[in-house]
């Protein structure tokens, strides 16, 4: 590998890094917190919602009851984590275009910051 190679190595690393511990925030948020409902997606663009309380453990039985369909049901919290916007890493603009992944991630990802909710 190159000096050059490495050093874009190391600048990658440190990205990945960077949103590893972005990630571990936003699940310390989540785990500091106990839902108030469920939402579960009924694969037809609807959802139907249930209260937490009495159904502690409603995800853990839908996964198993239906093994096709994990991840149809989300907690929902009256807080929910806070994040800041996500970024274009700069060192990625060898690769791609900074502008049209900015633009997907706010489309995408930053939907939420973009229209205040």
């Amino acid at each position: 590998m190159t000096q050059e190679e490495e050093l874009e190595f190391e600048r990658l690393k440190t990205a990945r890094d960077s949103l590893l511990l972005t990630v571990a925030d936003l699940r310390g948020q989540l785990e500091s917190q106990e839902p108030v409902a469920w939402r579960t997606f009924d694969g037809e663009g609807q959802y139907e919602y249930r209260a937490y309380e009495e159904n502690e453990s409603y995800a853990d039985e839908w996964d198993k009851r239906n093994p096709n369909h994990k991840g149809w049901v989300d907690p929902l919290y009256t807080h929910p984590p806070q994040r800041t916007k996500v970024v274009f890493p700069t060192m990625l603009r060898k690769m791609w275009s900074g502008g049209e992944v900015q633009a997907w991630l706010d489309e995408n990802v930053n939907k939420e910051k973009n229209h205040g909710n």
